[in-house]
């Protein structure tokens, strides 16, 4: 379990990390007023990319873990 735990926050650091990158980067289109169309691609695949690179991470661990609770969805 602690083998989870361990990649768990990695996947999450590493998320955290590219989504800090990317407000990084709004906030200085922001401040120098350089909003374009590049920039905001830019941006939005920085999100996807992170958010696609967290799930594949999340799915490989329920794979090798298959009887954690990762797959367990939380009460209702």
């Amino acid at each position: 379990m602690n083998h989870i735990n361990s990649n768990l926050s990695g996947i999450y650091a590493t998320l955290v990390g590219r989504v800090d990158e990317a407000i990084t980067l709004l906030e200085q289109m922001a401040e120098e007023q350089t909003f374009d169309w590049f920039h905001l691609i830019q941006v939005t695949e920085l999100l996807k990319n992170a958010l696609l690179e967290a799930e594949e991470g999340y799915i490989e661990l329920a794979v090798e873990e298959p009887d954690s609770s990762l797959t367990d969805l939380p009460p209702h």
